[in-house]
């Protein structure tokens, strides 16, 4: 993975964290917060950062 790539994880992975915890928390899944205008809340990016952060 470049610098680059790495860089935009880094950037929204905040943002993507804490949709999953509230998704996970209120137990509704990732379809009420995914919201594919934003890339730190798009399906793919919370699934990935679902299996490497939160479920690790």
């Amino acid at each position: 993975m470049g610098q680059t790539q790495a860089r935009a994880l880094e950037e929204g992975l905040l943002v993507s964290l804490v949709a999953l915890l509230v998704s996970q928390s209120c137990t509704i899944g990732l379809t009420p917060v995914i919201d594919p205008q934003s890339e730190a809340l798009a399906r793919p990016r919370l699934s990935r950062a679902d299996q490497n952060y939160v479920r690790r």
